[in-house]
């Protein structure tokens, strides 16, 4: 488990391959947290949107797919308070990371690109959030939680 600060420390030291498996490291970590984090972004934009849409709707409000809806933006807007604080302690080198290998970030790939694909409609909500819940969980591994 290493912070940013002793990620830069490989990255500038004498040892060629060692430098350039810190790097790879850092930039497979950020991979890993930018690609939750524009899922979480986009979810959310989506979620706003249908519930704005139902909310509308004139043939009535379906009020459990809004508070569906409300329970999936307060999700996701948790999890990216929680992404935010640990960024910062990241910089500041205050999060140890396990730096992620080539499955995990495969693995958060593949997830991303399945809720990006997912409609923040009826059962899709609930897909959305056992989703969302999956790449939590690997990048909490990564992550020391």
């Amino acid at each position: 488990m290493q912070t940013l600060a002793q990620l830069q420390a490989r990255m500038t030291g004498p040892d060629q391959a060692d430098a350039l498996a810190a790097a790879t490291e850092l930039t497979n970590y950020l991979l890993i947290y930018n690609d939750e984090y524009n899922t979480l972004i986009m979810k959310r934009q989506d979620a706003r949107a249908a519930e704005r849409a139902v909310s509308m709707n004139p043939a009535g409000v379906d009020h459990a797919e809004v508070l569906r809806l409300q329970s999936l933006i307060l999700g996701i807007e948790s999890r990216m308070a929680v992404q935010d604080a640990r960024l910062i302690a990241f910089q500041a080198s205050a999060l140890v990371i396990n730096p992620p290998n080539a499955n995990q970030v495969s693995m958060v790939r593949s997830l991303t690109t399945q809720v990006a694909a997912m409609i923040a409609r009826d059962q899709g909500i609930e897909n959305i959030m056992v989703a969302l819940g999956q790449i939590a969980g690997v990048v909490n591994q990564i992550q020391g939680g």
